[in-house]
């Protein structure tokens, strides 16, 4: 009973994860640019968004930088850390 009530929860962590990331999607996205005539052009504009998501838009809690550009100081201070650690 209890892995079963454990799986239950560990699927609404999930789906309210999810949840504002889709309704984020279809209301930047889809609703905007549709109609659309073919399955194709939803496939690309949504790896433009996604590649957009991921990579240029400024986000708040992280000082209102790009993610990419956040996790790319992330990597290079702690990689000079690590190297000056080493040496």
């Amino acid at each position: 009973m209890a892995a079963t009530t454990a799986a239950a929860e560990a699927g609404l962590h999930r789906i309210a994860w999810q949840l504002p990331t889709t309704l984020r999607y279809k209301t930047e996205l889809i609703k905007p640019g549709g109609p659309w005539r073919h399955l194709d052009d939803v496939e690309y504009a949504t790896l433009e968004y996604v590649d957009w998501y991921n990579n240029w838009r400024l986000h708040g809690e992280i000082g209102h930088l790009p993610p990419a550009e956040y996790e790319a100081i992330h990597y290079r201070q702690h990689h000079s850390t690590t190297a000056t650690t080493v040496n």
